[in-house]
């Protein structure tokens, strides 16, 4: 028997250390692990921290596991489909993100958890975003986290309710709270949007087209409304062309990068200009 051994015996031998190790063996057996809450990694000093008033917030939803991890990127989960469609507080713009490949490369749970802005900020350069939301739950609680580039990141704690509508409309609440420092940009939000009729509806860029196998044509495009617009009227009002089909999103800088597809056979850019908007 080697002396380790020795001196391990000899110790538990001794009534007290036998007691005292035997008494938290079973403490551990017996107490359960404690429940993981939804900003359980972020540091209660980030709490309640001013960020500066952005033009518009890109969102990542998520979800805290029972076992504490943290789950993104999944468009199935009933929280990232609450999230599913762009919603505008005190005029501010929040714009889900659900995540290509390369930004699931960008953004991990561990970048999240550490907050680590710099994963982040690649996102928001490849989107044109000035801010960056995060809304994590694990279904009994919110935690809401946003970031501006020149501060140090905030998060916030909200309530998950029975209506899932409620649960959303605080949360966007908070996240409007925490975005609450600024000049020009704050004093905007007391001012409501506003488009006029016949006013035009935006630049629309065309990226690229190819031809379809169904003999539709599919465009990308870009879609950057004017300062008095809103996305939504003006997507709005290119689904209202004819024979035009919006395949997919994504937000980009303060519009939207859409690919469109159309079979009526005329021009697209001329039936753009036609519905008010500026083509490029």
């Amino acid at each position: 028997m080697n002396s380790a051994s020795m001196v391990w015996n000899n110790r538990w031998r001794n009534p007290l250390i036998r007691t005292f190790l035997l008494s938290v063996a079973l403490l551990s057996s017996l107490t359960p692990a404690l429940p993981a809450e939804p900003a359980a990694p972020w540091p209660d000093s980030a709490r309640s921290r001013s960020l500066s008033r952005p033009s518009w917030v890109l969102l990542i939803p998520a979800r805290r596991l029972p076992n504490g991890t943290l789950a993104i990127w999944d468009r199935n989960d009933d929280w990232s489909r609450m999230w599913r469609a762009p919603a505008t507080i005190d005029g501010l713009r929040i714009v889900p993100l659900f995540g290509d490949d390369e930004d699931k490369r960008s953004v991990t749970a561990e970048s999240i958890d550490g907050m680590m802005v710099d994963s982040l900020e690649r996102v928001m350069r490849k989107y044109g975003a000035p801010a960056v939301a995060l809304a994590v739950t694990d279904g009994k609680a919110v935690a809401l986290a946003g970031w501006v580039p020149g501060y140090a990141a905030s998060w916030e704690p909200s309530d998950v309710h029975q209506d899932p509508a409620q649960t959303k409309a605080q949360a966007l609440t908070i996240l409007s709270g925490m975005f609450r420092t600024g000049g020009a940009s704050q004093a905007s939000r007391s001012q409501p949007e506003k488009t006029t009729e016949g006013a035009g509806a935006g630049d629309v860029q065309i990226e690229a087209y190819r031809s379809g196998t169904d003999g539709a044509t599919e465009y990308r495009l870009i879609l950057l409304p004017p300062p008095a617009a809103v996305v939504d009227q003006a997507l709005e009002r290119l689904q209202a062309i004819p024979g035009l089909q919006v395949v997919s999103s994504e937000p980009y800088a303060e519009g939207m990068r859409l690919v469109v597809s159309t079979s009526s056979g005329r021009q697209l850019s001329a039936e753009l200009r036609a519905a008010g908007f500026s083509v490029r």
